[in-house]
């Protein structure tokens, strides 16, 4: 990061070591950032996926949630869930 605060990296995405196409590449791994899974049905092995541009149900065999790096917490107070990030 501090080679693109300083100009030494012009672009941004120069810093990145993996893409989604090289990790499908290297590990067969499906990784889809900027996707938010609304809802998970353990049962049928399906996930909702939402996007910017779509939502649309997705089958698995096996499920690894990475939620990112801002932790949902969640507060009770008096019959009531506050939704604090």
């Amino acid at each position: 990061m501090p080679y693109y605060v300083a100009g030494e990296i012009d672009e941004r995405t120069d810093l990145l070591v993996q893409t989604p196409e090289s990790l499908q590449a290297r590990f067969n791994l499906d990784v889809r950032p900027n996707s938010e899974a609304i809802s998970i049905d353990s049962n049928n092995k399906e996930v909702v996926v939402q996007t910017d541009q779509e939502t649309y149900t997705l089958g698995y065999d096996k499920l690894i949630l990475s939620p990112g790096a801002k932790p949902c917490h969640y507060i009770y107070i008096s019959d009531t869930y506050l939704h604090l990030y």
